[in-house]
């Protein structure tokens, strides 16, 4: 466990479940861990060994989850995969669904499944009717239904019906206000705002965000609250973050070529604007989005030699080493730019999970 071996602390943990007959208790712990490092085929390892305990384990349900969970986030993290990889996650899911009612775990995979329908196979119409069907469930836990509303909204952004997505987290704000879930519904609600244009707006819903709100969403109501005020007073005419949130609107709808092709033309129109760097830094990420690993690589390195003091520097420099360490496989490389971030960037927010990847493609040995 300390050195991130863990294909080999998988197998001792079974042998030992096997000797103690601790029913994968211990196991699943580490196996979350493993999948938390994202060494997904030891995580999926142990889990699989839990579920083929067999239904009578007490641990069978949420190792089957947790196994579907691996999966997908071995599908979606390493942006590796094929059409028949996503249908062949979406049977077992809804396998798990027809096999084993929970009101909670069936609310997650539901969740889940919605997530993998709606951003990867692009059925829109199955991920809204599968979340519609949970909400109207009275024994559904009553965070998750939040959580599917919210997800719902979203996917009607997808579907060009932002009215409906206002409704749904207008809704959330006033069901859980002053919880966290609430809280995450309004940044969305400030976000679509956004997108559409009405900076001012969001501003105002983001400044409430901020000064009441968890530390999470509160700092990405701050990037957003920040990059919104530097770039609608700097200029007489808001065309350039106009065009910028036009295309921030169609990455988020997965229209990924549109979304370049608006992106290259603010940059011939406005050349050297302040946006540049936030130009590159989406274009890195619709790279990514298509799998274009070392096109991707190619934007990230513009933003790390001209603007690593601007906004994005430090996200750019982990990206890019986080690229080169599990897309590219390359680890001498991604070693040498975790170091940059470790040298140049001592205040980042990534330096806690910088330092310790650096440390175990050093082969040092981690403390407990």
């Amino acid at each position: 466990m300390q050195r991130n071996d863990f294909e080999s602390a998988i197998n001792q943990a079974i042998y030992l479940d096997g000797a103690r007959e601790e029913n994968g208790e211990n196991l699943i712990n580490i196996a979350r861990s493993a999948a938390q490092q994202r060494d997904f085929d030891a995580a999926a390892k142990g889990f699989q060994y839990i579920v083929d305990m067999g239904p009578n384990n007490f641990n069978y349900i949420t190792a089957t989850l947790e196994l579907l969970t691996v999966k997908r986030d071995k599908i979606v993290l390493s942006r590796n995969y094929t059409q028949k990889d996503l249908f062949s996650l979406r049977d077992a899911y809804n396998k798990f669904l027809s096999e084993y009612y929970n009101a909670y775990t069936s609310s997650k995979a539901t969740i889940d499944l919605a997530k993998l329908n709606a951003l990867y196979i692009h059925d829109l119409s199955t991920a809204i009717a599968g979340l519609e069907t949970l909400i109207e469930n009275p024994r559904a836990d009553k965070s998750l239904v939040g959580i599917a509303k919210m997800d719902l909204g979203d996917y009607y952004i997808l579907d060009e019906q932002p009215w409906e997505s206002i409704l749904l987290y207008t809704q959330v704000e006033k069901e859980y206000k002053g919880n966290p879930i609430g809280e995450e519904a309004k940044y969305r609600n400030a976000k679509l705002s956004y997108y559409k244009g009405d900076f001012e707006w969001a501003q105002t819903q983001l400044k409430i965000i901020k000064s009441n709100t968890t530390e999470f969403i509160s700092n990405d109501a701050i990037d957003l609250s920040v990059f919104i005020a530097d770039n609608i007073t700097l200029d007489t005419t808001l065309e350039p973050m106009l065009l910028f949130s036009q295309a921030d609107l169609l990455k988020f709808q997965h229209k990924f070529e549109a979304a370049n092709e608006k992106l290259d033309f603010l940059i011939s129109i406005y050349p050297n604007h302040s946006l540049t760097d936030d130009v590159y830094w989406m274009k890195a990420n619709l790279e990514l989005d298509n799998r274009n690993f070392k096109e991707a690589t190619e934007y990230l390195k513009r933003i790390v030699d001209n603007y690593s003091t601007d906004l994005w520097g430090d996200n750019a420099l982990f990206l890019w080493a986080e690229i080169e360490q599990f897309n590219l496989n390359n680890p001498e490389k991604a070693k040498e730019l975790y170091e940059k971030l470790i040298l140049d960037f001592q205040g980042s927010t990534f330096m806690v999970e910088t330092r310790k990847r650096y440390r175990i493609l050093r082969g040092e040995k981690l403390a407990e």
